[in-house]
């Protein structure tokens, strides 16, 4: 028998507080042991509340029944279904729960981590379950900058992500074919490693767009925040009120403390200038040095295959020069992975 998990994809995300009804039904995700083959006493898939309670009558019984829904449980609760999770929200470690009416109704707060992914609905009331996805972290306060110096990402070579063998990719002299050999040598050094065309940045709604950055945070080495994603909340300039979720690509050697160094084609090539050796730009880059073309015009010598990127930043962007803003580590959207084939595992 395969385990049953309820959950609800519309509501119960938003911190696991409100709940509807809905059924997770996998081997893959061990979120809660409320069916197994050798534990008829919980909870058969068309069993109703009532019978569950009238199968564990004696205490011998009850004390299995806790052994296994305790597994992987931080604590289990007396409370009521609705309140079930935001105890787990409130609870540190509290990744998903489960609520049965097993001993007049308990909430399994459980640890470890799951994925919603394989979610679907049902309408059995006999369970609440839920996840508490992206709880959020605390937020520190940033700054921006921006550029594009077509040079291999520093993430771009082996043994750059923690626990993993994943490297961003690098493309070829016409940034569209990719390496798969991640010790090919930076077009900044000589070789013929470079920027991927795709790694420029690109609007999803009119407060929200996905692009890369390199980023020095407090803390954390290279191989600890190369291929994290965070989300940028802007707090000043034009762009206030607006979002946007990065992929760090690069460590970006004169980036300081909690900057976020944005990939903007037209930004300024800065410290290195691998676009002379891959577009023949000019040899300053396009623009200034530091800061990039103005006006938006200007956009029109970049070549076509990165020139959507340089609109960017005088279109959804509104030309802010260099905001500030507040960041926080979220799970990488699946778009952003595709592009650089980079992943964590944390």
């Amino acid at each position: 028998m395969k385990k049953i998990v309820v959950i609800d994809q519309r509501i119960a995300f938003i911190g696991g507080i409100d709940l509807s009804w809905g059924r997770w039904d996998t081997d893959e995700h061990r979120l809660v042991d409320l069916c197994d083959e050798n534990i008829t006493e919980l909870k058969l898939p068309n069993e109703k509340g009532d019978q569950l309670e009238e199968k564990v009558q004696n205490e011998e019984a009850a004390v299995g029944v806790t052994k296994k829904m305790a597994q992987n449980s931080i604590v289990g609760n007396i409370i009521s279904g609705e309140h079930c999770g935001g105890k787990c929200a409130q609870t540190p470690g509290c990744t998903h729960f489960a609520w049965t009416k097993y001993n007049g109704g308990t909430c399994w707060m459980k640890t470890g981590g799951a994925s919603k992914s394989d979610a679907f609905a049902t309408s059995d009331p006999n369970m609440v379950c839920g996840v508490i996805a992206n709880k959020p972290e605390n937020k520190a306060s940033g700054t921006t900058t921006r550029y594009w110096d077509c040079c291999k990402p520093s993430c771009g070579w082996p043994g750059k992500v923690s626990g993993s063998n994943a490297h961003v990719k690098s493309c070829r002299r016409d940034g569209y074919g990719t390496w798969n050999d991640g010790n090919v040598r930076s077009g900044c050094d000589g070789g013929e490693a470079f920027s991927c065309n795709n790694h420029i940045p690109w609007a999803v709604s009119n407060q929200l767009a996905y692009g890369f950055a390199a980023a020095t945070i407090p803390g954390l080495s290279e191989q600890q925040r190369c291929c994290a994603c965070y989300k940028l909340d802007f707090t000043s300039g034009p762009v206030v009120g607006k979002s946007m979720i990065v992929q760090i690509v690069n460590s970006g050697s004169d980036v300081s403390a909690n900057q976020f160094d944005l990939q903007i084609p037209g930004g300024g090539v800065g410290i290195f200038n691998g676009c002379t050796s891959q577009w023949k730009s000019p040899s300053e880059g396009w623009g200034r040095r530091y800061g990039g073309v103005s006006p938006r015009q200007e956009c029109y010598n970049l070549p076509p295959a990165i020139r959507d990127g340089c609109f960017f930043r005088f279109d959804w962007f509104k030309g802010a020069d260099n905001p500030n803003m507040v960041y926080s580590r979220v799970q990488c959207p699946k778009e952003l992975v595709k592009r650089t084939g980079c992943s964590r595992n944390d």
